[in-house]
């Protein structure tokens, strides 16, 4: 009984510093992802005006919001089958096929959000933030960038890797923080779109990248 014990409390000490070790990077980058997303909307109330930060919030919660949503919701629903997976080669091919599913279904949405842009703003809000709609495509894009991204990492997370997420998701972080300290002051609500465009794009071609790479 003594052993059975022993060996029971060694299993669990196991197995704590196992889910600490794959926890650790989720708490590091998450410090990066908290300033990227308080800065857009910091630097917008300091540099300009309450109704680009009004109009900012729409178009990121209708946006930007509503995309990485949906993906969370198909990362929950596809997660289950692909951990059920040992090869990792294996995981990798049905993760690349699930991103040009995803890119192809974006690639439909933006299309009808582009043209009916305006109609959906005053749709959702009210006629007075239709003069912002011509934005709301451009942050769907954005979020349909950082959502591949994301779909990509599941990839690391399956083969238990969380710390090759390191790089990219704070590199990207600080990318767009940087970007958003240049251009803000000087773009406005442009500036904030622009800067996440560029930062969710370098981080959706760098996940891409490490998928395909595994699938060599």
């Amino acid at each position: 009984a003594t052993y059975h014990s022993a060996h029971s409390s060694e299993l669990l000490t196991d197995y704590r510093q196992s889910l600490l070790r794959y926890s650790q990077p989720f708490m590091v980058w998450g410090v990066f992802a908290w300033a990227q997303t308080f800065l857009e909307r910091y630097m917008l109330e300091v540099y300009q005006s309450m109704a680009d930060v009004a109009a900012y919030a729409i178009i990121n919660q209708f946006g930007f919001q509503t995309v990485s949503l949906g993906g969370a919701l198909l990362m929950q629903l596809v997660s289950p089958v692909l951990f059920a997976k040992t090869k990792s080669q294996e995981v990798s091919g049905k993760m690349y096929y699930l991103l040009i599913g995803f890119g192809l279904l974006m690639a439909v949405i933006l299309s009808i959000t582009a043209v009916w842009s305006t109609e959906i703003m005053t749709l959702l809000t009210s006629p007075a933030y239709s003069v912002y709609a011509k934005w709301l495509p451009w942050m769907m894009l954005s979020g349909a960038l950082f959502t591949i991204g994301q779909l990509a990492s599941m990839s690391l997370l399956i083969d238990l890797e969380p710390r090759r997420l390191l790089l990219p998701k704070i590199g990207t972080a600080c990318l767009e923080i940087c970007l958003l300290l240049v251009s803000v002051r000087a773009y406005g609500l442009r500036g904030v779109i622009g800067s996440s465009l560029v930062a969710n794009a370098v981080y959706a071609v760098w996940l891409v990248g490490i998928t395909k790479s595994k699938l060599r």
